[in-house]
């Protein structure tokens, strides 16, 4: 099934550090903080926002065995979970703020149908991690890189992702919904950026008119998830992959590297709470 093509639009947000807590531990941030990942120009007043530190170099692959590739903009270093309340004047302001292609000194990436964050009904759901390293705004045509948010949304335990002997190190563990930012999709043969969102509790399982935003500005990467298509969220992971695009190369660790938020080059990696 051809994935939806999306608008490239990246948002990306300054972050520098904020405390000398245990990897993996989520904290209340500083305000200082909250207002570079989630600038009140754009998103107005959050809530209840919580980050985790990430270890520093921790480059892995899904099938656990070492990265041959060590990427900056893959080495995620910290994560922030928040709550956005909308309002129609809010919800209208991010349509302007967050439009689809380039846009606010980066990109933001939308499914290809362009559909307004406004349609929703809902309140917004927020993540925006940050980068040891700026990502290109493209990639070669025989790589592929993705930018990820892993959900777990509830529902029937079968609906989400199990680990197997062939895939020890999957980012997706525990989770039935992810929102992506795709450059080159290894299922098709052109060099794009594309918003995949795939909802696992669902039989056709991907949402090709998904209302949501993914903004990559700098070293950062904000994801803009409306709740009308998820659900209650009870966690929330991120993750940043680049390699090969090829059916070769994908499965060699040698040609790869891959960071996930909540733990260290291998599983288990943990999910940072989601509170409304």
């Amino acid at each position: 099934m051809k994935r939806a093509a999306v608008v490239a639009v990246v948002l990306l947000v300054v972050v520098t550090g904020f405390g000398s807590a245990a990897h993996g531990k989520p904290q209340k941030p500083p305000k200082e903080l909250v207002e570079r990942m989630f600038p009140r120009r754009v998103f107005g007043p959050v809530k209840n926002v919580i980050c985790i530190t990430d270890p520093k170099g921790d480059w892995g692959f899904f099938n656990g065995q070492p990265a041959g590739l060590h990427d900056p903009y893959v080495d995620i270093r910290r994560a922030c979970s928040a709550y956005f309340k909308r309002t129609p004047r809010q919800l209208a302001h991010l349509d302007t703020a967050l439009a689809c292609g380039a846009n606010a000194g980066g990109l933001v990436v939308c499914s290809s149908s362009n559909p307004p964050v406004g349609l929703t009904k809902t309140d917004i759901a927020l993540f925006s991690m940050e980068l040891a390293g700026t990502p290109p705004h493209d990639f070669p045509a025989g790589e592929t890189a993705r930018f990820q948010l892993f959900l777990d949304v509830g529902g029937d335990p079968a609906t989400k992702f199990q680990a197997s002997p062939e895939s020890p190190d999957s980012s997706s563990v525990g989770t039935n919904m992810t929102y992506q930012a795709v450059f080159n999709d290894p299922g098709t043969s052109v060099q794009d950026l594309q918003l995949l969102a795939v909802d696992r509790r669902t039989p056709q399982q991907f949402l090709t008119d998904s209302t949501a935003r993914i903004w990559l500005r700098r070293n950062l990467v904000t994801f803009v998830v409306p709740e009308g298509e998820t659900g209650p969220v009870s966690g929330a992971r991120g993750g940043a992959f680049h390699g090969s695009r090829t059916a070769a190369g994908g499965g060699d660790a040698g040609q790869n590297n891959q960071d996930v938020t909540g733990g260290g080059v291998h599983a288990p990696y943990k999910l940072l709470p989601w509170i409304e």
